[in-house]
């Protein structure tokens, strides 16, 4: 009897080998099936440590990724944490691309991954020579790169508080500067409209000058105007006194 249990243990032991050795993971690396996953089965996060401290934590309510160490909760999908760390310079994040390509930094948004749209994107051309003081103006660029701030379906807006001395009120964040377009009949060529280039800068904290009248508006929302519109200022300046 002692000698069939001892037969058949050994049996399950060369049988499970094999399993045992699949449940291990190899650091040299691993032979892996498309069902294969490195993660867990329950509903709590996943923590990598370096050095026995936790640097890195993959979130299992929301799928966020905490970089740094302690046990903060991150407030985005990516959330580096610079403040858990006794020394650090202040560099946060870092890109590398190559100077023949155009490197994008690309935002959609949608119901769902494939049926997103490209609304928004920071593009950084390759070396091109794009002034070539063609107009005599003096502008050359000999293959220099330069930085593209896209919007796809809407304007380009920009918000500040604003600096103020130590003894007056406080910042009010509002927008400052807004870059848009509209719709114009071209007066040279009759029955043709053209997209003109149209900047709003507001002069109050909440005016928010979102139809500037001209191809640059400095001042107030239109209703407010004391001097009232020109057609003149669709092609000038037009400066709200």
């Amino acid at each position: 009897m002692k000698t069939f249990i001892k037969f058949f243990s050994i049996c399950f032991l060369i049988i499970n080998s094999g399993t045992f050795a699949i449940a291990q993971w190899d650091v040299t690396g691993n032979f892996v099936f498309p069902t294969d996953f490195l993660g867990s089965t329950n509903n709590d996060n996943i923590r990598f440590r370096v050095n026995n401290q936790v640097r890195m934590r993959l979130m299992s309510a929301t799928g966020s990724l905490a970089l740094g160490n302690g046990s903060f909760t991150p407030d985005a999908q990516l959330h580096a944490n610079l403040l858990s760390y006794a020394t650090n310079d202040g560099r946060l994040f870092r890109t590398d691309g190559s100077d023949t390509q155009t490197l994008t930094w690309r935002m959609f948004s949608g119901a769902d991954v494939g049926a997103s749209s490209l609304k928004a994107q920071f593009l950084l051309s390759p070396n091109t020579p794009t002034q070539i003081n063609a107009r005599l103006t003096g502008m050359i660029n000999d293959n220099v790169n330069h930085l593209v701030v896209e919007s796809r379906l809407g304007d380009i807006v920009f918000r500040a508080a604003g600096a103020n001395s130590t003894s007056g009120p406080s910042g009010i964040l509002s927008e400052r500067f807004r870059i848009t377009s509209a719709i114009y009949d071209d007066p040279h060529v009759p029955g043709t409209t053209e997209s003109i280039t149209r900047i709003a800068i507001p002069t109050r904290a909440g005016s928010n000058l979102t139809e500037p009248l001209a191809m640059l508006h400095i001042g107030d929302r239109w209703w407010n105007q004391l001097g009232g519109h020109r057609t003149w200022m669709n092609t000038g300046t037009y400066n709200q006194r």
